[in-house]
């Protein structure tokens, strides 16, 4: 039984059932999919949105996941809401909510398990079927959006999926995957402050954990710098099979570069840093931010999420001699008689030209991940003719974040050689991006020289 309002009449009029329903506007690029009802059921091979009636005890998120797998076999990750309508029929009422969706990470590709058939359609295609009633009621709006903005409708809905509360930016529904900003304000007195470069920060934890000393202190000390800065909150764990950690921060680099005008981020100078296997999740994003599968899966353009500077802290790189072998298993979680994917996570194996700038550091007794993971990479960056600045400290052990008294757990983690990272990399990013200003950079940035 479906999940029912009833309406009561003036005296004179039968009571009128209101019927909750849920549907999906589900994306691929200037694209949306619609399903054709089978012959043998009301408003037969008529077309309409995946979707159905919400149930006792559901969610309206929950009803759409749960059509959307009966339906289409398909999981998926349910944004804000797009558009509601009631339609009066003879004898019901139906209150349409629809919601934007896309396919989730590793979900099986739309196939019809109760439709005649499906279409992925763009809004000019619309007048070529016939839709049922209810679903008629929002094609007007939904052309319109399509057809004036040249775009998918309401593009930054999903980044609000993704709700802005007063600490974090939720990347899925269930909040699982989150970014906290740290915005800096703009002021007169400060002219550079309305083009800050931007900072997103990948805790490292193995791709089992993250760690917090690897997150806000990080992003504490960029802001002292003048960054705008970011810290994601990637899949981890049961979640960490490669490419979803990389999914997630696709997505956050897109919400990033698509707010820059408001959180007052010049959209050419993001930059991303990561450590241990947050550092393979950030040299990951630097080779395949324009993977055509890894970014269609994202549902993102690959020059939204391309990021304009590396920095590497004790990578992980390889899963080749000298891997880490526990970050590696994890990411490769599902994937163990897959070699194309086990070398697609050495990443050293694909920098190309596309690849941006990098400031890598590591110590030389890291006895957790071995420096010759910063070294390979350093040295196909060379191959590749990519800039790049390296800094390999002697001593040290593994997971030194700043290297200062803010992040230390004890003497070993607190090294004031390491810690230089912080000042050399900040100003390298200047450097990088000519952000010191007319009065103090004299000579192109290396982003143009490299141009």
């Amino acid at each position: 039984m479906s999940k029912t309002d009833v309406s009561k009449g003036n005296g004179s009029e039968p009571e009128r059932k209101v019927v909750q329903v849920v549907a999906a506007l589900l994306r691929d690029g200037e694209r949306f999919l619609i399903c054709q009802r089978p012959a043998h059921k009301a408003r037969a091979l008529l077309w309409e949105f995946v979707g159905g009636k919400v149930e006792p005890g559901e969610t309206k998120a929950q009803a759409l996941r749960r059509e959307c797998r009966e339906e289409l076999d398909i999981e998926i990750d349910v944004g804000s809401e797009y558009t509601a309508v009631d339609h009066v029929y003879p004898d019901i009422t139906i209150r349409l909510t629809l919601f934007n969706a896309r396919l989730s990470p590793g979900s099986n590709p739309p196939r019809a398990l109760e439709h005649n058939d499906l279409k992925w359609i763009t809004a000019a295609e619309i007048p070529q079927y016939e839709f049922c009633p209810a679903d008629k009621d929002i094609l007007a709006l939904l052309k319109t959006d399509f057809l004036n903005r040249g775009q998918t409708p309401s593009t930054n809905k999903w980044e609000a999926t993704a709700m802005l509360d007063s600490k974090r930016i939720n990347l899925t529904e269930d909040g699982r995957v989150y970014l906290v900003p740290y915005i800096l304000d703009a002021s007169a007195e400060m002219p550079l402050s309305e083009g800050r470069p931007a900072l997103v920060v990948i805790p490292g934890g193995g791709y089992q954990a993250l760690s917090d000393r690897e997150g806000e202190p990080i992003a504490m000390a960029f802001a002292a710098q003048g960054f705008q800065t970011f810290v994601l909150h990637y899949s981890v764990g049961q979640y960490a099979s490669f490419p979803n950690p990389l999914i997630d921060l696709m997505r956050a680099m897109k919400v990033v570069r698509d707010n820059a005008a408001a959180w007052h981020i010049d959209p050419g100078h993001i930059a991303v840093v990561g450590f241990s296997a947050g550092g393979h999740l950030t040299a990951s994003l630097g080779v395949y931010w324009n993977d055509p599968e890894i970014t269609a899966l994202a549902g993102v353009d690959p020059e939204d999420v391309r990021p304009n500077a590396l920095i590497l802290c004790y990578p992980v790189i390889t899963s080749q001699f000298k891997a880490e072998q526990g970050t590696i298993r994890t990411a490769a979680r599902g994937h163990e008689d897959e070699p194309e994917i086990i070398h697609k996570l050495s990443l050293d194996k694909h920098v190309g030209p596309h690849t941006p700038p990098c400031y890598i550091t590591h110590t030389f007794f890291d006895s957790v991940v071995p420096v010759e993971n910063s070294l390979a990479f350093a040295n196909a960056l060379a191959a590749a003719e990519v800039p790049f600045e390296i800094h390999v400290t002697q001593d040290g052990v593994h997971g030194l974040a700043l290297g200062n008294h803010v992040t230390s757990l004890g003497p070993l983690l607190s090294n004031s050689k390491f810690a230089v990272w912080v000042n050399g990399s900040a100003d390298w990013l200047r450097r990088l991006f000519g952000y010191e200003g007319p009065d103090d950079m004299r000579y192109p940035s290396a982003i143009e020289r490299r141009r």
